[in-house]
This record gives structure tokens, C-alpha cells and sequence, in this order.
């Protein structure tokens, strides 16, 4: 299994292991583990453990609610969490019906909420999950040129598995030569092709 990014990482420790949402007012028991603090206090109120005395869900050690700190700087750290955590979600949104892109359209080859999916500009395209896009879809760190001056031709492989990555097909260049431009511009790519 393959280990979680950092974002993901800071994002479970914002997270109380009682309710498992962000904290709300964080607490810390002397153990040194921390909790919502409502969380906590309702888990003393039922959750007497053996020989009549709470147990830290986490390590079992011995809790009592009058020694229950707050935890300012994890209070903090889980507001700036929670912000981090809003601007990914908007950065990773449909424009068109603020939803999470969580597919990929083969065809059109654009990142697509759930809503787009179903919608008639996509009616019988191959529809994948996003991370199997990203997998099958690796941007190369190089790319190949051919071209086939004869057949009206250019295709692009990866050079680093020899990959075809697509190839473009014209009838129109047939027996004329072929001047591909290949422009990245602020993450974009753009190929013109001219005879």
C-alpha cells in the first residue's frame, strides 16, 4: 500500500480520534493524547472502563477529567488545516456545477464532476476515476517527434517507455511537408501543425 501524502498526513492529526472530525476545543489527557473536548468529556461520563476508572481510548491509561488541558497550538494547527484543507477543495471543483472532479473523459481528454459524467456532451465516452487517469496518463518527461513525411503523419511516443502518446492523422498534408509547432504555455500544451 502506498504511503499517504503529507497533506493527508497533517490532515488525520488535525483529526480527534473520538468522533474523527476535525478538533472542536482540543483537549489533552496527561497520556499526552489529545481529543475534542466534548468528546472527551462524554467519553468519561460513559465510558468507565475496569475497576470503575476511565481509560484513554488510545493507550488505556488512566484519565480524570480535572486533569484535562486545552491545547491551544493543536487548536490552531487544525484552523490552518481546515483552511489548507477548503482551498484544495475549491481548486479541485467543477466550475459548471461546483462538485468534486473526480473523473476523467478519455475522449475529451478533461478532468469531469459526477454531474458531467452524465450529461449528454459525454453520453458514450470511456469514463475512468481520476487516479487511474493520472496512472495511465503520466505526462513523459520526454517526448519523441516523428514524423512521416510520406503517410501525413505525426506521433509522439515517450521516449522513456517508448509509448505511443498519440498521432495525428491528416489527409491534408499528404505529399506536402509537414512543419509541426508543439508549444507549452502555463501548463497547457498546443500543437500546430502547417504545411
Amino acid at each position: 500500500m502506498a504511503a499517504a501524502a503529507p497533506e493527508e498526513k497533517i490532515q488525520e492529526e488535525a483529526k480527534c480520534p473520538i468522533c474523527l472530525e476535525y478538533f472542536t476545543d482540543p483537549v489533552s489527557a496527561e497520556c499526552g493524547h489529545n481529543f475534542c473536548c466534548v468528546c472527551i468529556i462524554q467519553f468519561c461520563d460513559t465510558g468507565e472502563g475496569e475497576y470503575g476508572r476511565v481509560e484513554c481510548p488510545l493507550c488505556r491509561a488512566n484519565i480524570r477529567e480535572e486533569t484535562l488541558r486545552p491545547n491551544w497550538d493543536l487548536a490552531r494547527v487544525t484552523e490552518c488545516v481546515k483552511t489548507l484543507n477548503i482551498k484544495q477543495r475549491e481548486e479541485n471543483l467543477c466550475p459548471k456545477h461546483n462538485k468534486s472532479l473526480d473523473l476523467f473523459c478519455e475522449e475529451d481528454r478533461k478532468a469531469l464532476c459526477v454531474v458531467c459524467e452524465r450529461s449528454l456532451d459525454h453520453a458514450g465516452h470511456k469514463v475512468l476515476l481520476l487516479e487511474e487517469a493520472a496512472e495511465k496518463y503520466q505526462v513523459p518527461r520526454r517526448i519523441l517527434v516523428c514524423l512521416d513525411y510520406a503517410g501525413g503523419q505525426v506521433m509522439f511516443v515517450s521516449a522513456d517507455i517508448g509509448a505511443e502518446i498519440f498521432t495525428f492523422q491528416s489527409a491534408l498534408f499528404k505529399g506536402e511537408r509537414i512543419c509541426p509547432w508543439f508549444m507549452v504555455e502555463n501548463g497547457s500544451a498546443q500543437l500546430h501543425l502547417r504545411p
